[in-house]
């Protein structure tokens, strides 16, 4: 995306989907002070009308932290700050807040925006990429390096790959 890309609007495009889909008015999230998925999250999040809430832990100071700690704030996100033992009860106390499950206003984005849901945007990936290689625009990568944190990227990469009969290796970083 050109204002708010990187891997994560890969599995947005179908988590934010069924959001959408299911009514809910928020995303409930979890992740580090300055995590790049949640100003990602709240970018297009709000763009589709919600507001995003998310439970943060700290992190090491770092300039693209701050940056994405700004953008969350100039967006509108709600940051709730907790620590691995206090995160679970903060976590129930909002969704129970917001009405889920049965009134579903908010929808759960589990840590790094992974899913089985969100995985499917890069088993997608794979597949535009087997397209791109059959069109003749370059050949097949020997090599694909993806960053690991929640594991969503490689894990629909991998299965992507797999499915589109790619022998591209990928390397976690």
């Amino acid at each position: 995306h050109p204002e708010s890309g990187g891997n994560k609007v890969r599995g947005l495009e179908f988590t934010l989907a069924e959001a959408v889909g299911r009514g809910a008015r928020s995303i409930i999230t979890i992740g580090a002070a300055g995590s790049h998925h949640v100003a990602c999250t709240a970018w297009h999040a709000r763009h589709l009308g919600l507001m995003t809430v998310a439970l943060v832990t700290k992190q090491p100071p770092a300039e693209y932290a701050r940056r994405n700690l700004l953008r969350g704030l100039a967006l509108g996100v709600e940051y709730v700050p907790a620590n691995w033992a206090t995160l679970p009860p903060k976590l129930a106390s909002r969704l129970v807040r917001s009405g889920w499950p049965g009134g579903l206003r908010a929808y759960y984005l589990p840590p790094g925006g992974t899913s089985a849901l969100s995985c499917l945007g890069c088993v997608n990936a794979a597949r535009e990429l087997r397209e791109q290689i059959y069109a003749g625009l370059f050949p097949e990568p020997d090599y694909l390096y993806v960053a690991l944190s929640s594991l969503g990227t490689a894990a629909g990469l991998a299965v992507g790959c797999r499915l589109a009969g790619l022998r591209t290796k990928l390397v976690g970083i």
